[in-house]
């Protein structure tokens, strides 16, 4: 699902996950960006954890937000790949 349509339709996006266990792979120019999981799944409670492990809120100072603002840096400095057809 594009970035685009992930936001238009969050809310049935949430429902979806949520009430039929459905993992949603939000994508960009067709390169997954993200995943929308339930709590309930393995994959969901590790995302958990690891919001409760580092912090949460986005605050100056919140372990969290700067730990992702460092790999969004280092995934922007490396090169994009190539993919072969």
């Amino acid at each position: 699902m594009s970035v685009t349509e992930a936001q238009s339709r969050f809310e049935d996006v949430v429902e979806r996950v949520c009430h039929d266990g459905t993992r949603v792979v939000v994508e960009r120019d067709g390169r997954p960006l993200a995943a929308i999981v339930p709590l309930g799944t393995p994959e969901g409670e590790a995302g958990w954890r690891l919001t409760e492990v580092l912090g949460t809120g986005g605050e100056e100072g919140d372990r969290f937000a700067d730990f992702m603002e460092r790999v969004v840096q280092q995934r922007d400095a490396r090169p994009p790949r190539t993919v072969a057809a």
